[in-house]
Order: structure tokens, then C-alpha cells, then sequence
């Protein structure tokens, strides 16, 4: 069994997405998503510099991922980026990996 009941935080992720791709409005969109501590699972992993245990098991889980992925460390931070400046460098990683991969299609309605 998984600790942190990963199976219904999957299960409930998955009806999530496909809700999504059966909506007319949200169908052809690209999609993104982003997780934090235990719900984290993209293509784009965030980790504090000084969260050395973190660093290591998301070093291990970008190789692992069939498709591209990239790490992407904050200096100074621990665990939870509680260091001044930290979370800020989080969001806008974030945001930057949002913008450059998820460009919406050029629609006309």
C-alpha cells in the first residue's frame, strides 16, 4: 500500500483531466499541472538547495519519467522554501514553465 493515499489522489487527478478534455470550453487547451510535497508529478520539479533527502529522491524521479523533465534547484532553500525570497523564486520557475510549454492554440470561435 501507498503511504499518503496516492491511489485516490490519482484516481481523483485522472477524473480531473478527463472532466477537462469533455468540456467544449477546456478540450483543446493545453493542460498543466502542479503539485507540492506529496501531489507533486510533473515535468518540471522545484526543490530547495538545502532539502539535500528531496533533491536526491527528485534527481532519481526525473530519470525515471518518460518524457522531458528538468530539476530545478533553489539556492539557499530548505523543505518548504520558508527562506526569504524562496517561495517568490518558486512561482515564478513555475510560471516560466507554464508560459514556455503550455501556449494555448491559437482558436477563433
Amino acid at each position: 500500500m501507498l503511504p499518503f493515499g496516492f491511489g485516490l489522489l490519482a484516481d481523483r487527478l485522472v477524473g480531473i483531466i478527463d472532466w477537462l478534455r469533455d468540456q467544449p470550453a477546456t478540450a483543446i487547451l493545453p493542460l498543466g499541472l502542479f503539485g507540492a510535497s506529496t501531489g507533486a508529478a510533473a515535468a518540471l520539479l522545484i526543490v530547495g538547495e538545502r532539502d539535500t533527502q528531496v533533491c536526491e529522491l527528485n534527481e532519481q524521479a526525473r530519470n525515471t519519467m518518460l518524457v522531458s523533465a528538468e530539476l530545478r534547484v533553489i539556492p539557499t532553500a530548505t523543505h518548504l522554501f520558508e527562506e526569504p525570497g524562496t517561495l517568490q523564486q518558486v512561482a515564478e520557475q513555475a510560471g516560466r514553465w507554464f508560459a514556455d510549454y503550455l501556449t494555448a492554440p491559437d482558436v477563433r470561435l
